[in-house]
């Protein structure tokens, strides 16, 4: 009887040890198929992330391409209209000294003092005027 149970026992072990065997191949298998997706997941999130990261680079050169853009077009309207105003200065000084002119074929008219006066008073605006349009021209 003694023999009979072990080798009742020594079965049981063996068919146990079997199981146990193709149970951990099983496993192995399983946990290599595993590894294999999970590194093909991360490679894939690696080439993703990547073109995150150039879309991104892309994007702010986007944006500063525009940014620059705008600010020249803001420039280039603040200039033209630096310049429209300079040639209303100019249109205004030339009528300015236009008025002066008459007002020196009827100099009887006036005192030598106030011709004096308003000769200064049209240069200095003159002046002014030549002044910033030497500053917009040498921006």
């Amino acid at each position: 009887m003694l023999v009979l149970g072990l080798a009742a026992l020594s079965a049981y072990l063996w068919t146990v040890h079997s199981q146990y065997v193709a149970q951990n191949s099983e496993l192995r298998a399983e946990a290599e198929e595993l590894g294999t997706s999970v590194a093909e997941a991360r490679a894939m999130a690696d080439e993703l992330q990547a073109q995150v990261d150039e879309t991104n680079a892309q994007l702010q050169e986007a944006k500063d391409t525009i940014n620059g853009l705008a600010n020249s077009e803001a420039q280039a309207g603040d200039d033209r209209q630096s310049l429209i105003d300079i040639a209303d200065g100019l249109q205004e000084c030339a009528d300015l000294r236009q008025d002066m002119i008459d007002h020196l074929n009827e100099a009887y008219k006036w005192t030598a003092s106030s011709l004096r006066a308003r000769e200064a008073d049209i240069t200095t605006y003159c002046k002014k005027v030549t002044k910033a349009y030497n500053e917009v021209i040498d921006d």
